[in-house]
């Protein structure tokens, strides 16, 4: 026998999906993640070098419209022409006039207060000789505004920006005086460009950090070189102004303008993404400057991320819940379906093995397997309920043979009887039995179960013998009816007090080939019986009718041998033991019971004459008394009393009519009463037999006979002696 040796990539399904799934899906999502960062990389720093020339380009223009400005106002705040004569004076050198000066010093010393971002101000004549001066004395000329001054410039000129005492920016502007086109000095203003004040001279650096918002992007960082490599002024802090960096590649650069790129820069010591452009006609060149791992890092911190949860979300999600989709669609149901036939196997059986409702393959073995089971477990089923049927039928057999061999009487037989099939069957809830009356052609209710058969017998209910009601179509054509359910098909009509019944069933009863009766079963339920019921409820009806038949033929016989006068004395007794028990009673139209005190005239004239009797009580009215007649026999007497207008013969008619039907219907609730207490102590009997009958014991016997029958008898005292009277022993 071949062993079942493991093979090769013999694994579980599960290890089998996830390596199908890293190679199908993550490697490719690998790949279009790198693919993904790559163009968002481009495209970030294609952004950032937009983004640096555009605020380079805008820095300049600034830097040249405030230079201009700078330079036009400057212009005009000294060279005002009352101003000029008196530099003219001051400037004069061969007549040298201490009161012009001192005038020229005033002037300038105005134009200081006037603008407090002044520093220091100057009138030099040509020669470079300082004549007037204004403002902070510890302020030095600078040698570039000297060079210059040397130059012998026609216009204003912007000087250099150097370093104060405090390291503070400083910018010479070089103003000349020229009278009749002749060049007679100069006026130098030097400005702070860290005063935060503001006059008439605009401010060159002020915002000179100051930019837009950047979406996904770092700040710049602005720089202004002069063509030494001398740093300026910067935005970042940090980084030391005034220090020389020549290395920078903006001084390489013969126009001074590159295009945005990448480069290592001295100037923040990274590798960077920037740009440079000289300023208008100044020797300055403006830098911008982007740290490249700024420009990256909402790359790494933000679109990775977004990348992988989008690749995720997109694709790793849908395909792995699709892989999971198909693992559960296979391995579950095959887990599910191997744990089923487990139970089965071990006889655990489950009457309630789900189905799949797929049609693949997977779902095809597992509800044939399904199918199988269910079928096997219906077989089992099937047979219990067969087993459990025939228990009760079996039972139903077995009292209903013991009735027949135990009770004498018709009534006490049919009592118990309908008493046993509601005891072995629960699902009925009523049952009854007729006894088919040929002269009427109708079926007449016998016995019935609870209190709707007492009422029924009270009433004397009976249903022709017709197609209009199971009971009468069961007595036509001499075979089993069956109502399955009355709200689906009321083929039939059905008395009142059964519209709770949704089943019924009909069965006739057969002895020697003549139909005597039909018993009626009704359940609430719909479908409580069905076509299986008919042959065993057949079955049973012959056994019972035999029995029956023969008590019935001898309680007619018993009435034919000794006549209607033994039948009216029966009855009569009968009634005499139910006014001994029960004694006179009478009542009025209100419905309370009275004593009966006396027999009025009336109603002892009714009596003896048998007939109605009338007379007149008053002149506008008049009274009636008719005999209560049953079978020949006087029970009692109704008494009326009407206005004269009222009263007619047809009044006494009707009066008539609905005597006779009271007397009948007193006889059957006597009768009935009659047949409950001759059951109760039928009943009785089998009890105490059947005590009597466990018993082994001589003492024990006694015992329990004597406890019996004082208990069933009433008496406070029981005695039983058992001997042989010595006079008649033998």
């Amino acid at each position: 026998m071949e062993r079942n040796l493991p093979r090769p990539f013999d694994w579980p399904l599960r290890a089998k999906f996830g390596l199908g799934f890293l190679l199908t899906i993550l490697i490719p999502l690998i790949i279009i993640g790198i693919i993904a960062l790559t163009l968002r990389f481009q495209a970030q720093t294609n952004q950032a070098e937009d983004t640096v020339k555009i605020i380079t380009d805008t820095k300049v223009n600034t830097f040249t419209q405030r230079l201009d400005d700078l330079t036009t106002t400057s212009t005009h705040e000294v060279t005002q022409p009352y101003d000029v004569e008196l530099y003219q004076a001051a400037l004069n050198i061969n007549s040298t006039n201490p009161s012009a000066i001192q005038q020229a010093n005033q002037t300038l010393d105005r134009i200081w207060s006037n603008n407090l971002s002044l520093v220091r101000i100057r009138l030099m004549h040509p020669s470079l000789i300082t004549v007037a001066q204004a403002g902070q004395a510890n302020i030095e000329v600078n040698q570039k505004s000297l060079e210059i001054i040397s130059r012998k410039i026609t216009a204003t000129t912007i000087g250099s920006i150097y370093p104060g005492p405090f390291n503070e920016p400083l910018l010479d502007i070089i103003v000349p005086i020229q009278v009749d086109n002749q060049q007679i000095g100069y006026v130098v203003l030097t400005q702070n460009l860290d005063s935060e004040a503001t006059d008439n001279l605009p401010n060159i650096l002020r915002g000179f950090g100051e930019q837009p918002e950047l979406q996904n992007l770092p700040d710049a960082n602005l720089f202004l070189l002069d063509e030494n490599g001398l740093l300026l002024v910067t935005s970042e802090r940090g980084v030391l102004v005034f220090q020389n960096y020549r290395r920078h590649p903006a001084l390489s650069e013969s126009s001074a303008q590159l295009d945005p790129q990448r480069y290592e820069s001295p100037l923040l010591r990274a590798d960077v993404i920037g740009t440079y452009q000289r300023v208008g006609g100044t020797s300055w060149i403006l830098v911008t400057e982007m740290r490249f791992s700024e420009v990256v890092n909402p790359l790494v911190s933000t679109y990775v991320p977004l990348v992988v949860g989008g690749a995720i979300m997109l694709l790793l999600v849908p395909s792995a819940v699709w892989l999971l989709l198909t693992y559960q669609q296979i391995v579950p149901p095959l887990s599910r379906l191997n744990r089923m036939m487990v139970e089965f196997a071990l006889s655990e059986r489950n009457s309630d093995f789900p189905t799949l409702k797929r049609s693949d393959e997977i779902g095809q073995v597992h509800n044939t397997f399904v199918d199988l089971t269910t079928g096997f477990q219906n077989s089992v089923s099937d047979a219990e309920a067969r087993q459990t049927r025939l228990s009760k039928q079996v039972g139903l057999f077995t009292d209903t043979a013991s009735l027949l061999r135990t009770v004498s009487e018709a009534n006490v037989l049919l009592e118990e009887f309908v008493r046993s099939v509601r005891q072995h069957y629960p699902n009925v809830d009523y049952a009854q039995v007729f006894l088919i009356d040929e002269a009427t052609n109708t079926a007449i209710m016998r016995v019935g179960t609870g209190e709707q058969g007492r009422r029924l017998f009270v009433q004397g209910y009976r249903v022709g013998l017709d197609n209009q009601t199971p009971i009468g179509h069961a007595a036509v054509l001499g075979r089993p009816v069956l109502v399955v359910d009355y709200e689906k098909a009321p083929a039939y009509t059905k008395h009142e007090i059964f519209r709770h019944t949704r089943t019924e069933l009909a069965v006739p009863m057969f002895a020697r080939d003549q139909l005597i009766g039909i018993l009626d079963l009704h359940s609430v339920a719909p479908e409580a019986f069905s076509e299986r019921d008919f042959t065993f409820f057949l079955a049973l009806n012959t056994e019972l009718a035999t029995g029956l038949f023969g008590l019935l033929v001898g309680e007619l016989s018993l009435n034919g041998a000794n006549g209607d006068s033994q039948s009216l004395q029966v009855a009569r007794e009968g009634w005499q033991a139910y006014f001994t028990q029960h004694h006179d009673l009478a009542y009025s139209t209100g419905g309370q019971p009275a004593a009966l005190k006396d027999w009025t005239f009336l109603q002892k004239q009714a009596i003896q004459r048998r007939k109605p009797v009338t007379a007149k009580v008053t002149e506008n009215q008049i009274a009636f008394a008719l005999p209560v007649v049953l079978r020949g026999e006087v029970i009692g007497a109704i008494e009326c009393t009407v206005e004269v207008a009222q009263f007619n013969q047809g009044m006494l008619q009707t009066a008539e009519e609905l005597v006779e039907r009271f007397a009948i219907a007193a006889e059957n609730a006597r009768l009935f009463e009659q047949s409950q207490q001759l059951i109760e102590r039928e009943r009785l009997l089998n009890e105490i037999s059947q005590k009597l009958s466990v018993q082994t014991d001589f003492r024990q016997i006694l015992q329990v006979a004597v406890k019996e029958l004082g208990l069933a008898l009433g008496t406070p005292e029981t005695t039983i002696s058992l001997n042989i009277d010595p006079l008649t022993a033998q």
